[in-house]
């Protein structure tokens, strides 16, 4: 004879599948509350900062500014002083939530380069001070030359 009705424990094996299937659908909504869908990251231990770049200072002596932060800067060697803004972190979405500092700081804790900012204003020596150290130079020069001829 072949057997109509399936046996009890084919039965039961089905059932039992059927309802922890069910049970994990009623789970996985929890899970995805509770994880993050996007890349997070915040650099706590060291969050961005900025620098005065080369012949800037910042006029209140700090060496480095937060994210965000205004201050004046000072040319070295012109005197023109300007305000410059080091720019804001949001801490979050990748490279398109904090372009400007995904690239530089990165993964971890701590942001792991300080951007350069400096004033609009050119801030180089001038071709005076170049001549000025070339004559000091060709002074310096110039008698140990003749010393040794």
């Amino acid at each position: 004879h072949h057997q109509i009705i399936p046996c009890f424990e084919t039965m039961l094996g089905r059932a039992s599948f059927v309802a922890g299937s069910i049970s994990l659908m009623h789970l996985v909504p929890l899970f995805l509350q509770s994880a993050p869908m996007q890349a997070q990251w915040s650099w706590t231990a060291g969050p961005p900062m900025c620098t005065a770049a080369a012949n800037w200072a910042f006029a209140d002596g700090s060496s480095t500014i937060a994210a965000g932060s205004s201050v004046s800067i000072t040319c070295s060697i012109s005197g023109v002083n300007e305000t410059v803004t080091c720019p804001a972190s949001t801490g979050s979405g990748g490279t398109a939530g904090d372009p400007d500092w995904w690239g530089p700081c990165g993964y971890g804790d701590s942001c792991a380069v300080q951007k350069e900012i400096n004033g609009s204003a050119a801030c180089e020596p001038t071709s005076s001070t170049s001549h000025a150290a070339q004559m000091a130079i060709s002074m310096t020069v110039a008698p140990l030359v003749a010393a040794f001829a």
